[in-house]
């Protein structure tokens, strides 16, 4: 009789959750960084101070947000390469065990007597 080998779908490398958590968590990153490169220059200035007068914007805090678009823009992608190897990845693992599944019912489908009949007639 053949012995049947186990296969466990429930180890570690079947588990997405932390995977799909990392790419969440760094979609929300970039998106925040986005609107707060978005936002006005204005909102950063809590207010004038008494009599009305606006200090002076700086060029250098029209780069930080443009730099905080850049840097959510490239969080984005990341997340969607992330997204990409990990589908790329389920993928090949269920193939491989749907391959491992049928080698295991190919091993131990019982035979018929056709079966047998077959190879003692060679």
């Amino acid at each position: 009789m053949a012995s049947i080998q186990q296969t466990s779908f429930t180890t570690p490398n079947y588990d997405y959750g932390a995977d799909i958590a990392q790419i969440e968590r760094r979609r929300a990153l970039a998106q925040a960084l986005q609107q707060q490169g978005m936002g006005s220059l204005s909102e950063q200035q809590q207010g004038s101070p008494p009599g009305g007068f606006t200090p002076h914007i700086s060029p250098f805090q029209g780069a930080a947000k443009l730099a905080e678009i850049y840097a959510g823009k490239r969080q984005a992608g990341k997340a969607d390469t992330q997204q990409r190897e990990l589908a790329a990845r389920t993928q090949k693992e269920l193939s491989d065990v749907l391959r491992r599944v049928g080698l295991l019912l190919h091993r131990t489908a019982p035979r018929t007597y056709a079966d047998e009949s077959n190879g003692d007639r060679d």
